[in-house]
């Protein structure tokens, strides 16, 4: 697919896109004999999983280097496996506010449903 249509599908600009090709979140995508852009389908969940990653807040730079470590034949180094459990800790950090929030919203429901009988 062209990069219009990966960039309606996906949520992202085109710009967005071109840009983490540039910085090397996405691979260069083979191009056709008259110079288009074209993209696999894996690529709509790529971006999504970097969007993700953002909003739990990973920059850029950590999100490539965990796209390194885990394209690498070989095993992470230890600096990279802290890297790997520091993402993870910040994930898990944002499922806990989530279930927080969720627990609140619950108890108002129920608030709200006694109020009403």
């Amino acid at each position: 697919m062209r990069i219009a249509k990966l960039a309606a599908q996906s949520g992202e600009s085109a710009c967005t896109i071109r840009y983490y090709e540039s910085v090397g979140l996405l691979p260069e995508p083979p191009r056709t004999p008259t110079g288009y852009r074209e993209y696999g389908c894996g690529t709509i969940e790529q971006i999504r999983l970097i969007r993700a990653l953002q909003e739990a807040g990973l920059s850029l730079a950590a999100i490539a280097r965990l796209r390194e470590i885990q394209n690498s034949p070989v095993a992470p180094a230890a600096d990279e496996a802290l890297l790997v459990s520091w993402a993870l800790a910040q994930i898990n950090q944002q499922l806990e506010t989530v279930g927080q929030v969720r627990a609140q919203l619950v108890e108002l429901i129920d608030q709200l449903g006694d109020e009403g009988c």
